[in-house]
């Protein structure tokens, strides 16, 4: 009798094994047929072509912001980036407004949801900067030297 449950056991385990190996689908590392694999891929690639688009965004902001600064202290703002000298790549969308005391730079990349902004304002006395980052859309009617509602300033490391 001791040795029922244990033929019992047995029979339900090879049984088990038949049913698994007849179901078992073999992959190749690299194949499409994993869409576990391909979303973890495709996340890993939005996550890198965030970084660079970070990367790009905050050289171009950077030589914005100190193009302005010298521009201004010539005697005002630089209308576009070609008056700094600096153009941008395909994958951004670029935008200068300028106005008498302060300018600001938008751009907003093709691929993905996260969008920057240099400011430049003169107060009255110095000239202000700040750089945001935030999520597209961005209302562009705010105060000077403001982020827009929702969006983070940040610093911009000196090279």
């Amino acid at each position: 009798m001791r040795s029922l449950p244990t033929v019992v056991a047995a029979l339900l385990l090879g049984g088990l094994g038949l049913i698994a190996t007849s179901q078992t689908q073999v992959f190749s590392p690299g194949d499409a047929g994993l869409p576990m694999d391909a979303r973890l891929v495709e996340q890993l690639d939005d996550q890198e072509a965030t970084l660079n688009q970070r990367r790009q965004a905050e050289t171009l902001l950077r030589a914005f912001v100190r193009g302005q600064l010298a521009s201004f202290y010539w005697g005002q703002f630089a209308s576009s980036l070609t008056d700094l000298g600096l153009s941008s790549d395909e994958t951004m969308d670029v935008r200068v407004e300028t106005q008498a005391s302060s300018t600001r730079l938008w751009l907003t990349p093709k691929r993905g949801s996260e969008s920057y902004v240099a400011i430049v304002h003169f107060n009255g006395s110095k000239l202000v900067r700040v750089q945001c980052r935030g999520l597209t859309p961005a209302s562009t009617e705010q105060m000077a030297a403001v982020c827009p509602e929702g969006w983070r300033a940040f610093e911009i490391p000196a090279l």
